[in-house]
């Protein structure tokens, strides 16, 4: 399983790469990407948020970033 970041468009990348640190992810998404827009609005992600991928692009869980 991999968790990826996804933080609002705009954020500095700089930024979402100390938040993607913070929350143990290997990478982010500034944005949502287009074929998670679905899964989003029907559990209600709101960002930044982590995704958990379950290892074949299926997004399994998903919880708010811990902000430090």
């Amino acid at each position: 399983m991999q968790k990826y970041l996804v933080v609002s468009v705009g954020t500095d990348p700089a930024d979402a790469t100390a938040l993607a640190v913070a929350n143990d992810c290997c990478g982010f998404y500034t944005g949502l990407p287009e074929n998670m827009a679905a899964q989003a609005a029907s559990e209600g992600w709101t960002l930044p948020c982590v995704l958990t991928d379950d290892g074949t692009g299926f997004i399994s869980a998903w919880t708010p970033a811990v902000v430090p």
